[in-house]
Formats: structure tokens, sequence, C-alpha cells
């Protein structure tokens, strides 16, 4: 693709050295950057929607879909 950003690079940069409070603003920066610039357009979309019996505990959302970590739950009484 051959792209590259010296404004997304310096922001990445600025983000290694961050503390916490200034880490979510940098990330919204790159976030707006790659959103302009990246030649690539997300063509799909989705959301993901789980339920969970109340009795089923120990329950880990996989928000990447791989795994749920099932042998580590277990039944409430």
């Amino acid at each position: 693709m051959n792209w590259s950003s010296q404004e997304l690079n310096q922001v990445l940069g600025e983000m290694m050295r961050s503390d916490d409070a200034s880490y979510r603003e940098l990330a919204q920066q790159v976030s707006t950057i790659l959103a302009e610039e990246m030649p690539v357009i997300p063509v799909v979309f989705y959301t993901q929607q789980v339920s969970v019996n109340q009795r089923v505990q120990n329950f880990q959302f996989d928000p990447f879909e791989n795994n749920y970590r099932v042998s580590e739950m277990y039944l409430a009484q």
C-alpha cells in the first residue's frame, strides 16, 4: 500500500511516552488521523450481543469471539 503519515508517526511516538491522562486524547487523535487519511474504507461493521443468565458465574465476554472460557464458568445455586 506504501502509505505513511508523519503526523501519525509523531502522535504514536507521543503516546509511547505519555501518561494515562494524555494517552486517551492521543489515542483519539490517532483514530481521527486514520479515519481521515488512511486509504482503506471499512466495508463491514457489526454489533455483538450476548445474553447470560444471572446464575452463570465467572462469565468473561470475549469481543473477538475466540474463547468464552466455558471451562471456568459455573452455575450458582
